[in-house]
């Protein structure tokens, strides 16, 4: 599971358990707009319009993402951390990511477009990597993410827009014990 320390929605720094996928940017954007959709269009066509929409609207965000042995700064549409591989009612977001081995798949999609998006869509929906170079994957155990030009950067969670950033993540192995 994933321990987060971010900045919550009331200015307060917070602190959080996730079991699935954070992500900063495009994603919290579209869960902002998905949550004011009526409940009654279902999760499909909410989650399908609030993506459309944000990919058409949203701004690109500079960010810095770090840990002690990698450095990434650029802009970009969307950056998740997941310990899970799909979100967003279905996307593959990262098909490398392991419930068990005690790191995170991190998955920066820089600056992509619209266009770029719908090529893709297919190769999201059967989870598999992305092949474009503004697309990166990586693993790690820590990371932290921050704005680089001070704009604030909303943060989804498991599919709940919790707040901005600035976040720091750890993944924690063996926290949680399951009865068979």
């Amino acid at each position: 599971m994933g321990w987060v320390r971010f900045q919550h929605v009331n200015q307060q720094m917070s602190h959080r358990f996730f079991m699935n996928i954070t992500d900063v940017g495009m994603g919290a954007e579209a869960v902002k707009i998905k949550e004011k959709l009526p409940r009654w269009l279902g999760a499909a066509i909410s989650y399908f319009w609030a993506i459309i929409r944000t990919i058409a609207l949203y701004k690109k965000r500079r960010i810095k993402a770090f840990n002690k042995s990698f450095f990434w700064e650029g802009k970009m549409i969307n950056l998740v951390v997941a310990k899970g591989r799909y979100f967003g009612n279905g996307l593959g977001i990262a098909p490398n990511a392991d419930l068990f081995d005690g790191k995170f798949s991190l998955v920066i999609i820089g600056n992509l477009g619209l266009l770029d998006y719908f090529k893709n869509l297919g190769t999201l929906r059967s989870c598999r990597k992305l092949s474009h170079p503004e697309v990166r994957y990586h693993r790690c155990k820590e990371i932290t993410i921050t704005s680089a030009d001070s704009q604030e950067i909303g943060i989804e969670m498991d599919g709940e827009y919790i707040g901005e950033t600035p976040i720091n993540l750890k993944c924690l192995q063996s926290k949680i014990t399951f009865l068979s």
